[in-house]
């Protein structure tokens, strides 16, 4: 199987590389718009085929002769999530994406429809569900019977203690837009 690996930032070489890289039957394909951090971590790993620009994958041989790639795992910044699933999906090919999936709700719901329209896979890596807290709220979330204010972000801090924070009253570090209820729907 010949899956492309898009986003070689710390998730991605800390915690998937290490595990992928050692599987029997998995011929990997590294993609970065670094170049000098594609080459340095294809050279590691010893893979042999890489590119800056994710659409060039579709061109690789794939493991079961047909043109492409078998899967792709994306792990670059979430604001590009969107449009590189949306592409591999479109395209029949199973998609996996690091956390979180995107940062609109509209998207991620696209994302679904367009794996159900290709009836292709769709997985979101998120380690953080078996968190006691998480599943407090998950039937709620799943018989869409939470408020929007009831919404919360979860801060569990390093020494292990958490904090909840509504999140009408969250602004997130990573964006210079304040992120509230209406963000997510």
């Amino acid at each position: 199987m010949k899956i492309a690996v898009i986003g070689l930032g710390d998730i991605a070489v800390k915690a998937y590389l290490p595990v992928l890289t050692q599987r029997e039957g998995i011929e990997l394909v590294f993609c970065t718009r670094n170049e000098q951090r594609l080459k340095q971590l294809a050279n590691t790993h010893r893979i042999t085929e890489f590119c800056t620009d994710y659409k060039m994958l579709i061109s690789h041989q794939s493991t079961n002769g047909k043109r492409g790639i078998d899967a792709v795992m994306i792990h670059s910044a979430t604001s590009s999530h969107y449009e590189i699933a949306q592409f591999f999906l479109s395209h029949g090919i199973p998609v996996f994406v690091d956390k979180p999936l995107s940062d609109s709700y509209q998207e991620c719901e696209a994302l679904y429809e367009i794996a159900e329209q290709q009836k292709q896979p769709l997985f979101m890596g998120f380690n953080r569900r078996y968190i006691p807290l998480y599943n407090t709220y998950l039937d709620g979330v799943q018989r869409h019977d939470l408020e929007q204010s009831s919404l919360l972000h979860i801060f569990i801090h390093p020494d292990r203690s958490i904090t909840l924070m509504p999140i009408s009253q969250y602004h997130s570090w990573r964006s210079p837009n304040n992120i509230d209820a209406d963000h997510f729907g």
